[in-house]
């Protein structure tokens, strides 16, 4: 029970090629930014591991190609709210 209706549902290689065909049009419409500090170098960040469900991992990337947010950032958004609901205190 995925929670879509037939009608919301696309194969997986139509939404790869909307991804890619966004973050493309994407990249090719942004100005040349200054060079920042990639993540895997900044000591402020930590990489971790974790395991999303194929469809929920779809949503991810096309919601981050979409609005152009890292989809680091929105999961660093999620947890965030997570622990603002179940560990207000830490």
């Amino acid at each position: 029970m995925s929670g879509l209706s037939s009608s919301d549902k696309k194969a997986p290689t139509t939404a790869v090629n909307e991804v890619k065909e966004i973050t493309e049009a994407k990249a090719k419409s942004k100005p040349q930014a200054t060079k920042q500090v990639p993540k895997s170098k900044n000591p402020d960040y930590v990489q971790i591991g974790v395991y999303l469900p194929r469809e929920l991992h779809q949503k991810l990337k096309i919601g981050s190609a979409i609005t152009g947010e890292e989809m680091s950032a929105i999961a660093a958004e999620g947890i965030r709210l997570w622990l603002q609901k179940n560990a207000p205190n830490i």
